[in-house]
């Protein structure tokens, strides 16, 4: 799956970052490529991170590249490749699928159209019985019933960053121009946000986004060698959620 830079806004990259740009731009492209991979992504797309003042916007990083891939709980459980941190979200969907088929077909419901059949529990029919055909209908249509379900609203992200921080920057930790890598799965669906700090009033986490992997570079340790090594750690740590 290729991934398309979006230019959406102007940046300006800061000249400690310039000679590197290429290579953390390739980073992030090529974890992206490897995440556009993972049964549950069906879209991915990166930008630079804005990093120009303008009214209303107040930047906090000196630039750098962000990656998106888009997943779907109904592309998870299809194809069998859910995260464990995306189970319990599809378990809860599929709860709330059949008890909305049920409260639209109270004169068939989910019990009822998955009841084990005669030839499903391995006896043989009576002689003369011919088995009806009506139950697998009746199935199909819960599926793709419960498919609809868990695609409306249903989507997540995996979320992969490297961050430029300059030397002067309050958010530099070695005092040097660095890079901060990152990778994540976000719940916060359809919307992808971080932080949601009003959470913290009805008791919920506001932290929406899980960081398995994080490494902080400075900018003359940033190599060919390093990166693919990053890539693949990276991409591991995704696969390991």
């Amino acid at each position: 799956m290729k991934t398309e830079i979006l230019p959406v806004f102007e940046t300006i990259v800061p000249e400690p970052f310039e000679a590197k740009r290429t290579l953390v731009q390739k980073w992030v492209e090529e974890v992206l490529d490897n995440v556009g991979g993972f049964g549950d992504v069906y879209d991915t797309r990166s930008d630079e991170i804005e990093n120009k003042s303008r009214s209303g916007f107040i930047p906090f990083t000196d630039g750098g590249f962000e990656g998106i891939a888009y997943a779907s709980l109904s592309a998870a459980h299809g194809s069998g490749s859910a995260p464990a941190a995306i189970q319990g979200y599809i378990e809860s969907a599929q709860k709330e699928a059949r008890e909305e088929w049920d409260r639209q077909h109270p004169e068939l419901t989910y019990d009822a159209i998955f009841a084990e059949t005669v030839e499903e529990a391995g006896q043989q029919p009576l002689p003369g019985f011919k088995p009806s055909r009506e139950n697998d209908a009746q199935r199909e249509q819960y599926w793709e019933h419960e498919d609809n379900w868990m695609s409306e609203g249903g989507t997540y992200f995996y979320k992969v960053r490297a961050i430029f921080f300059d030397q002067d920057n309050s958010r530099n930790e070695s005092g040097e121009p660095e890079v901060y890598f990152m990778v994540g799965l976000n719940t916060d669906f359809e919307y992808g946000r971080d932080n949601i700090p009003w959470l913290a009033c009805y008791g919920a986490k506001t932290q929406q986004t899980t960081w398995p992997w994080e490494k902080t570079v400075k900018v003359d340790e940033i190599t060919d060698e390093l990166v693919e090594t990053m890539v693949e750690e990276a991409t591991k740590a995704l696969c390991s959620l």
